[in-house]
């Protein structure tokens, strides 16, 4: 195992941020000594107590809990900690997460609040804490310790990359896909069938055939769901994905499907932040959609991301337009409430 920097994060603003290093063997040997840190800290007999009582109310609904488990649980001060991840590995980011770990007793210790490790995850961190990063690649099968620099923390102070919040269960199910799309390497023969796919669309479409399209670009999309970074042309995939969506929300476009154009919108923004097509089809659908506040703040991005202004001014005039009207009806229904 490589040595690797961390940083330590005291609860007492009054104690710098610490840079650490490990030279040890091994990774349990590391988090041994994370357990020997926080077991420093003891709880005290009222808090056992209040602790028990929370596990009491925990377990209710799972049936009775054998006392001397329970015990056991109560009375085990080996320092057990909490991982809470400050930043999830992405592609975007090099594969490199960053958590925090805290002990996972914090609160039923009553440990002070730690105000610069709660900024970081947005909750309430309670007693010291320690910043981590390690690389970890699914699809190379690659997991390591890396430093972690007072630069880092830092920057995720000043920018946070959105923490995760394990209790919530919509935001953990979008996390575990990205995950697992991210975990998929596209082969050279998923990107030929790909390019196959989007052919058949365009033949689909120009024959008018906008439902048939949208399904063989859709095919082409799902052939492409994985990483591309590995693929002896990446750019061309990019380019590929980028024009299958922007392709795709054409077709729901002309078949009236307004949630799936801004939908196509956001995921070929996502390829190409800067696609005029991606920035007109997104402003097009949230005027069809009524969402005329997102679209007039998105109508400056159509304009810098080189929209024709024709187009951009055609977009605006919607926009009036719609605004006028919908004030318009809420007027209307406000007078009737009380009429």
């Amino acid at each position: 195992m490589a040595p690797f920097s961390y940083l330590l994060i005291p609860a007492s603003e009054g104690r710098d941020i610490e840079t650490r290093r490990f030279d040890g063997a091994d990774d349990d040997e590391f988090r041994g000594s994370l357990q020997q840190y926080f077991c420093q800290e003891s709880a005290t007999d009222g808090q056992k107590a209040a602790f028990r009582e929370s596990l009491q109310q925990r377990t209710k609904k799972h049936g009775e809990v054998d006392a001397s488990v329970l015990a056991q649980m109560v009375d085990d001060d080996s320092g057990a900690f909490e991982i809470v991840p400050v930043a999830l590995p992405r592609q975007s980011n090099g594969f490199v997460a960053t958590s925090l770990y805290i002990d996972d007793r914090g609160r039923f210790k009553d440990l002070p609040v730690n105000t610069r490790a709660s900024r970081l995850v947005q909750r309430d961190i309670r007693g010291d804490a320690f910043l981590l990063s390690n690389h970890d690649d699914p699809a190379l099968d690659e997991w390591a310790r890396v430093d972690t620099s007072m630069a880092r923390y830092e920057e995720l102070l000043a920018h946070p990359e959105g923490s995760l919040d394990t209790s919530n269960q919509a935001q953990m199910l979008a996390a575990g896909a990205m995950r697992d799309e991210e975990t998929k390497l596209v082969t050279d023969e998923q990107l030929a069938h790909a390019t196959e796919a989007k052919a058949r669309g365009n033949a689909a479409l120009g024959e008018g055939n906008p439902a048939a399209a949208q399904l063989c670009y859709s095919e082409a999309i799902a052939s492409l769901r994985g990483r591309t970074d590995r693929l002896s042309n990446p750019q061309s995939a990019s380019a590929l994905k980028l024009s299958c969506f922007l392709n795709r929300a054409l077709c729901a476009s002309r078949l009236g499907q307004w949630n799936s154009v801004q939908g196509d919108a956001e995921s070929a923004l996502s390829v190409d932040g800067q696609s005029p097509k991606g920035w007109y089809r997104l402003v097009q659908a949230q005027v069809q959609l009524h969402d005329y506040e997102a679209a007039s703040s998105n109508l400056a991005r159509c304009a810098a991301a080189g929209v024709p202004p024709e187009d951009v001014q055609a977009l605006q005039h919607d926009i009036a337009v719609g605004s006028a009207k919908l004030r318009k009806q809420q007027q209307d229904q406000f007078k009737n409430m009380f009429a």
